[in-house]
């Protein structure tokens, strides 16, 4: 919708000269009040959009949207959330940019991939709290990529990671923190791959006396092996990790 600016200051300078003429006058409470909706309406957020399912996925806060059915879904605004529902892992993946395009499986009902562009910020956590044995991410950078379908994620930095991974007793909690250019998680393999200018902290109660730092130009983490099996690759930097075994 296109508002013609110079109607308005007409409209509004007529209804002026109108209430001049009938000598309306507003008294203190009515301006005080009217004062206050005024900034009551300021304050309020641009994107009243309703929440939008493309299928398996939920798209809101967005400011503006096209959508080509059963292909492609692509929303913008500051704001843009995308929340996808994993019902059988029990996941709740969520991710919000300024750009989000969501890309849909030919002749099929489920989302392929979600691009996310500007400010993208990342994070899945299990909808059941019995499920000790799931994961929770969370990370930003500037662009992402989400395969929904193979359970991938790809962001690029800079890129800022956290990560949990409840112990095997479920006492305690491992956890990765840390830098890098880029990241690759893969839920399925249970790995991490980080690559460019890494710089990790790793948490592993059950094997470490103290977090462990790790640095290094590619790090890869394999989780599905206990303890974790850390790979480093350093052919143009000098990395290095630093373990204190617990006693």
């Amino acid at each position: 919708m296109i508002i013609n600016i110079i109607n308005w200051k007409k409209l509004t300078l007529t209804v002026l000269c109108l209430l001049a003429f009938c000598s309306i006058n507003l008294a203190p409470a009515q301006i005080t009040r009217a004062r206050a909706n005024r900034r009551q309406n300021q304050s309020q957020p641009s994107n009243q959009n309703k929440p939008f399912t493309f299928g398996d996925i939920t798209l809101y806060n967005y400011d503006t949207m096209s959508v080509e059915l059963g292909r492609s879904a692509e929303a913008h605004g500051d704001k843009t959330t995308v929340d996808a529902v994993d019902v059988k892992q029990n996941i709740t993946s969520r991710l919000l940019a300024r750009d989000i395009i969501a890309y849909m499986l030919p002749k099929s009902n489920q989302v392929e991939r979600i691009e996310a562009t500007g400010s993208m910020r990342f994070s899945q956590k299990p909808t059941a709290k019995s499920e000790k044995s799931q994961n929770t991410i969370s990370c930003s950078g500037s662009k992402g990529i989400y395969y929904k379908k193979e359970a991938r994620l790809v962001v690029l930095g800079p890129v800022k990671y956290h990560f949990e991974q409840p112990t095997a007793d479920g006492k305690a909690i491992n956890t990765i923190d840390g830098t890098c250019d880029k990241v690759t998680y893969d839920e399925v393999k249970q790995s991490l791959e980080f690559s460019g200018g890494v710089d990790l902290i790793v948490v592993v109660p059950e094997m470490m006396d103290k977090p462990a730092p790790v640095s290094g130009d590619v790090i890869i983490i394999n989780m599905a092996v206990k303890p974790y099996k850390i790979n480093i690759n350093n052919k143009n930097s000098g990395g290095s990790i630093k373990i204190t075994p617990k006693d």
